[in-house]
């Protein structure tokens, strides 16, 4: 038998393309873990800081529409750069503990998708979630680096996540404000999967004198229907116990 050597682009071409398909492979598993059927419940731990910083950069990555987080200034600004890349289109709302210089402040202000921040001396928990679709939580003893071996939860629940926006947002509507950047007209529409700062912008537009028209997107309790109506949003509660404004319909039914 003669033996002869196969021309090396083909040998490249053979590799290339057995690379692409593992590529490929291991894209669709993780697609279907990450951002596919939502209603699987996943939850697992993430040990070491590094690790904590490395999920939470993944989860900042993919908010579309929202983005929430609560940290203190030393991991906040290993963060910055991912936060920075967002589309300025999504609303980043950010809570910092136990305090914030003018050094980072001032780079805060400079993202073009950071709508409002709040200081927050106590230090509620760690905290970022995209989209209100999944989080990263960890205990603020744990984000301060006072552990020796730091952990945090990361949860692909959208349940569990909304639970963690309802605790974060009571802290947020109750503690200062050291920024904001106020809508204009020009910045509608505005999408909230988050009910709770859905209903906080609509205060906030309502204080600037903003005519606004307000659509949802849900069900009736009353028939278990599926609801999507525009109208005229009206009165805003806001306490402990309740967070929800009156919907006037443009078609003149009742208020919801």
């Amino acid at each position: 038998k003669v033996y002869a050597p196969i021309g090396m682009g083909v040998i490249m071409e053979m590799i290339e393309n057995e690379v692409l398909k593992r590529k490929q492979a291991v894209v669709k598993a993780l697609t279907s873990l990450t951002r596919g059927d939502r209603t699987r419940n996943l939850l697992w731990v993430t040990r070491g800081i590094d690790n904590i910083i490395y999920n939470s950069a993944s989860l900042i990555q993919e908010a579309t529409s929202e983005l929430y987080v609560s940290a203190p200034p030393v991991l906040l600004s290993r963060m910055l750069k991912h936060i920075g890349n967002l589309d300025p289109r999504v609303k980043t709302y950010i809570l910092v503990y136990p305090s914030l210089d003018d050094e980072l402040l001032s780079r805060l202000k400079s993202i073009k998708s950071v709508v409002e921040v709040k200081v927050y001396k106590l230090g509620p928990f760690y905290f970022i979630s995209p989209n209100a679709e999944s989080c990263i939580f960890a205990p603020s003893k744990v984000s301060l680096l006072k552990e020796a071996e730091p952990y945090g939860y990361v949860f692909r629940d959208r349940i569990m996540t909304l639970q963690f926006i309802h605790g974060f947002f009571d802290m947020w509507r109750q503690v200062q404000t050291v920024y904001r950047r106020d809508f204009k007209s020009s910045s509608y529409p505005l999408v909230f999967n988050s009910h709770r700062f859905a209903t906080w912008e609509i205060l906030k537009a309502k204080e600037a004198k903003l005519d606004i028209e307000v659509r949802v997107k849900g069900y009736s309790t009353e028939s278990n229907e599926e609801v999507d109506v525009v109208g005229t949003p009206l009165n805003v509660t806001m306490n402990n116990y309740v967070v929800n404004f009156e919907l006037l319909p443009n078609n003149g039914d009742k208020v919801l």
